[in-house]
């Protein structure tokens, strides 16, 4: 029983000590950035995007630099579909979140076609993800943020002066809440695993994938607050195309990563991409709606049950 308990209560604080990590480097690296006049549409694709992704980043790396594939493998995975079926949905319940034409236009297609990319390049490498592949998946990745940049700058090249106090001790802070927090999360959920009877990749599917993508939560329910609904939706996708191509390809570089046995899980994440697309045309146009959200929520938990008894 006290195993259970003691867990529990470490894999709690390693996921929020990891989220606090995060939170507190990307307040201090975007004060740091401003101070230097670096544009806010740069420091929303670099800075932001990257530290609402670090717990991902930091749980699967570590995972792969332990030799334990499948917690890596299976948390980067669950983290993509967790951004719709959960962190996508559970925002919806906060108030229908638009989908402007960017979204329609280019977010959503991107997300589809990323995952077929995806899914493209494991069927020509056997479901094996090697350092060459990882290449690949690097260069996808850094010709995106290109397309991305140039598309942002046209936008707006103004810096918004800052107030905000820059501490280097947070900045080492939050990278050692961060570290402390991904090695002991990783322990900590296989310990869990263990004592609960469940595989590491279930653990790293669910438990580990839901708390490394609180930050999209938390960053996607104040955007929606701050009527800035659409940057919700922007970030989740922003989100999982980091994952796919960045972090696994950076991972790729410690241990060659296996994904014959998500297969299933990349096409249910398929299916997901386009029924934000069913979502946003069908019943209240471009919006989804707290009804549509609530349905995503019941067929993620309904995937999440039928994982636990396959």
């Amino acid at each position: 029983m006290w195993a259970y308990i003691f867990s529990i209560a470490i894999l709690a604080a390693s996921i929020y000590a990891l989220v606090q990590g995060a939170e507190l480097f990307i307040n201090q690296s975007s004060a740091l950035a401003r101070k230097y006049h670096i544009p806010e549409f740069l420091i929303g694709i670099t800075i932001v995007a990257f530290g609402t992704s670090l717990p991902e980043f930091i749980i699967s790396f570590i995972a792969a630099s332990q030799g334990n594939v499948a917690v890596s493998t299976s948390n980067i995975i669950g983290s993509c579909i967790a951004n719709i079926g959960f962190i996508l949905a559970v925002t919806a319940l906060f108030g229908a979140i638009k989908i402007n034409k960017a979204n329609l236009k280019f977010d959503i297609p991107l997300s589809v076609f990323s995952v077929i990319i995806f899914l493209v390049i494991l069927y020509f490498t056997n479901g094996q993800i090697n350092w060459i592949a990882g290449i690949v998946l690097l260069v996808i990745f850094a010709a995106y943020f290109v397309l991305v940049y140039f598309r942002e700058k046209n936008k707006s090249m103004e810096s918004t002066p800052t107030h905000a106090k820059i501490h280097p001790f947070l900045i080492i802070l939050s990278i050692g809440l961060i570290a402390a927090g991904g090695k002991f999360a990783v322990d900590s959920a296989i310990d869990l695993a263990g004592l609960l009877h469940i595989s590491d990749g279930f653990a790293g599917f669910t438990i580990l994938a839901i708390g490394s993508s609180l930050p999209e939560l938390i960053v996607s329910v104040v955007a929606l607050k701050n009527g800035k609904n659409a940057l919700s939706l922007g970030n989740i996708i922003g989100s999982n195309f980091f994952n796919l191509f960045f972090i696994i390809g950076i991972s790729s570089f410690v241990t060659t990563l296996s994904f014959n046995d998500y297969i299933y899980e990349l096409v249910i994440l398929v299916l997901y991409n386009l029924a934000l697309v069913a979502a946003a045309l069908i019943g209240k146009k471009f919006y989804i709606s707290k009804r549509e959200g609530l349905f995503i929520l019941i067929s993620y938990m309904v995937l999440i049950v039928y994982l636990f008894y396959r």
